[in-house]
């Protein structure tokens, strides 16, 4: 399964961090795969990373998202996307005198069935309508998309395996795709390396305020309640790397005095880090961890989880600083249920957590 190269799909960053920019690709090449279309990275409406001078995870607004060629490792993936840069949109110069055919997706209210519809009353049929959840549509990718040259996508955030219901076959091949031939940068893994074998056995958590603090104040706890959640999985005195983006260390105090903590400021790394290079690296650690207790709807925590799955950890559990941790109910009243259902059904975002369809499909 590879793209053929005989049209192209172009598409709108979505604004934000690391993460952001991560799911909105990793849709694209789903789609480019699927549609078997020529990937087009708009490189104007990304940012260099050397370029982006805010504090990551910080209040300050960033006009561009980083490049994602600067975060993450494309090879792997040239088997089966063709992938071109561009520059100028619009129109893209390869692109001049096409026709686009505008595709919008809505990955928190909609889902993609490819190749078709399932014939209704079908089990498959019902696969689906619980895949969709309580979201308000399905999207068929329509026969004519075959026929346009040129495929221009709008800002779309979610999972890939939320957003795509695809045959078995489909399915499983995607999810290898990601888990086996896209990852970050190289140079990040580097980076990365060393800072993990300083710290020996250890546990990790993310604790995200900062920005949070004004956007999702719901998901800011206090140290005493990190503590709390922690006591019940991390052994006390054992090694804690936080993952944090607040500056005033005094706030893990509570922590300190029970966890052996250790930061990213406390790790020597073999170079001075760009702060993107410095959040992969913190990520990456937090993944090589023995236990992970991540921040309620933050997408760094979320694909932390992911990189778990991937790993074969031996601790998947999805876990929360507030205490809480994710059900992976797969039955309800004798059918086939997702285990994004409860956070639709709540009005959770979906781009919120990750989810254990996303590492755990090999045999489901």
């Amino acid at each position: 399964m590879s793209s053929s190269g005989t049209g192209y799909l172009t598409y709108v960053p979505w604004p934000g961090d690391l993460n952001n920019t991560r799911m909105c690709l990793e849709l694209m090449l789903t789609l480019s795969v699927l549609l078997q279309r020529t990937l087009v990275i708009p490189a104007d409406l990304y940012s260099p990373i050397a370029d982006i001078a805010a504090e990551y995870g910080g209040t300050q607004v960033r006009r561009l998202p980083p490049d994602p060629r600067d975060l993450f490792d494309f090879t792997g993936l040239r088997d089966f996307v063709d992938i071109e840069i561009g520059s100028g949109w619009p129109p893209i110069p390869p692109l001049e005198n096409k026709t686009p055919r505008d595709l919008n997706i809505d990955p928190l209210r909609e889902a993609i069935c490819f190749p078709s519809l399932p014939p209704k009353g079908s089990r498959r049929f019902r696969d689906l309508l619980a895949f969709l959840a309580d979201r308000r549509a399905v999207v068929l990718l329509s026969e004519d998309l075959r026929d346009v040259e040129w495929v221009h996508v709008s800002r779309a955030l979610g999972h890939f395996y939320t957003t795509f219901f695809l045959d078995r076959r489909r399915d499983v091949f995607i999810k290898r795709m990601f888990r086996d031939r896209f990852g970050f940068h190289p140079a990040m893994l580097q980076a990365a390396a060393p800072l993990i074998k300083q710290l020996g056995s250890y546990s990790a958590v993310h604790v995200r305020r900062g920005d949070f603090l004004d956007q999702y104040p719901r998901a800011v706890v206090s140290a005493e309640v990190i503590l709390k959640s922690l006591r019940t999985r991390i052994p006390a005195r054992s090694r804690l790397y936080i993952a944090t983006n607040e500056t005033d260390r005094s706030f893990f105090d509570p922590i300190a005095r029970v966890y052996d903590v250790r930061m990213f400021d406390d790790l020597k790394a073999d170079r001075n880090l760009l702060r993107y290079e410095a959040a992969c690296a913190d990520m990456l650690i937090c993944a090589s961890a023995e236990i992970f207790v991540g921040n309620r709807l933050s997408t760094f925590s979320g694909y932390i989880t992911r990189m778990r799955g991937y790993r074969g950890a031996a601790d998947t559990g999805i876990y929360f600083t507030d205490g809480s941790c994710a059900r992976r109910e797969r039955q309800r009243k004798g059918r086939s249920r997702f285990s994004w259902q409860d956070s639709i059904s709540a009005g959770t975002p979906l781009w919120g957590r990750e989810y254990s369809e996303g590492w755990e499909f090999e045999s489901a």
